[in-house]
């Protein structure tokens, strides 16, 4: 009587072998998304502690730049660098995106600094203004970041 099905995309294989293929890519996004290190026990309560310290040192309307860590997350004015990795500043680097960065950290400095592995590889070139700018304030190896407040 009803001829009119939606009939799926995919067979039911083809969604299996889909699924299947983007599995270690999903398990990868999630160990890097909500599953910390593993070489100190990380938890909720260390991250929200985290970011209390944050709110703490700097003042919530003022400019948080976050890498991956996300503790930057109540601030008002917080920019990530979130997507960033290895892979991708290789490409980064031919797309002038990585120099804008850049730019915009000199035209426009952040009051914080949360710096992982990721975002102190895209500073590289800042090195030395970074240093004279900015002193480190706090040091979490569970978390693996250092908070980098600008020096009055």
């Amino acid at each position: 009587m009803i001829k009119n099905l939606r009939q799926p995309l995919l067979s039911l294989q083809a969604q299996i072998i889909v699924l299947l293929a983007l599995t270690p890519n999903l398990v990868w996004f999630y160990m890097h998304l909500f599953v910390l290190p593993k070489s100190a026990p990380v938890t909720r309560t260390m991250q929200l502690a985290a970011v209390h310290r944050l709110g703490d040192q700097s003042p919530f309307a003022s400019r948080v730049q976050d890498g991956f860590t996300g503790l930057g997350c109540l601030h008002r004015r917080a920019d990530y660098w979130w997507w960033i990795n290895e892979h991708s500043l290789k490409l980064l680097e031919r797309l002038d995106e990585l120099k804008r960065f850049r730019a915009r950290m000199k035209s426009d400095p952040p009051t914080a600094l949360l710096v992982d592995a990721d975002l102190r590889r895209a500073l590289d070139p800042l090195e030395k203004e970074v240093e004279r700018n900015y002193e480190v304030v706090e040091r979490s190896d569970a978390l693996r970041y250092f908070l980098l407040l600008k020096k009055r």
